[in-house]
């Protein structure tokens, strides 16, 4: 996604690498590479897309949540936190939609870790399915229940790219 994938003043490599697999009109096809251990990529969501996420290598924790209500004519919203799920390479793959799971945050555990992550339908300025991020403001801990407000892309969250060289059977 472009707004994730942006150069920003940064010493060192990006916390973070995307690896464009591929794009068709119905889905796409990515690797991220979380590099730093304990690293999150911040709270966002994928409006009107499902994603399936399948660990690849390393350990990685998504802390999700689910829209309850959206109070009109506010950029803030409320949702319920799920229990958190633990992940590496030999765990199914994750599963999101629209309604269920589709604001979260996913941090790095034990050291650099990767995953596959497959959109549907892609990313689309047209048809409003752009990422937004979060933060969390209120949380009512006995009922699982936090306030969040829409904010720009935090600024420790950039991308490089990796470009994906196709192997024939796909040409």
């Amino acid at each position: 996604p472009p707004n994730i994938v942006a150069k920003r003043n940064y010493q060192g490599r990006a916390p973070c690498t995307f690896v464009n697999i591929c794009e068709y009109s119905k889905f796409t096809m990515s690797v991220f590479i979380i590099r730093e251990p304990n690293y999150s990529m911040p709270l966002h969501d994928h409006p009107k897309m499902c994603g399936l996420l399948k660990v690849i290598s390393g350990k990685i924790k998504i802390q999700s949540y689910t829209k309850i209500a959206s109070p009109n004519g506010s950029n803030e919203l409320l949702v319920t936190k799920n229990e958190p799920k633990i992940l590496d390479e030999t765990s199914p793959a994750s599963f999101l939609d629209d309604k269920n799971c589709n604001f979260h945050e996913l941090t790095s555990l034990d050291g650099p870790s990767a995953f596959f992550d497959i959109l549907s339908p892609p990313y689309s300025d047209y048809d409003e399915r752009i990422c937004h991020f979060y933060r969390k403001l209120a949380i009512d801990h006995e009922k699982k229940i936090l306030r969040l407000e829409e904010i720009e892309c935090p600024p420790h969250y950039f991308c490089d790219s990796l470009i994906f060289e196709k192997p024939d059977f796909m040409t």
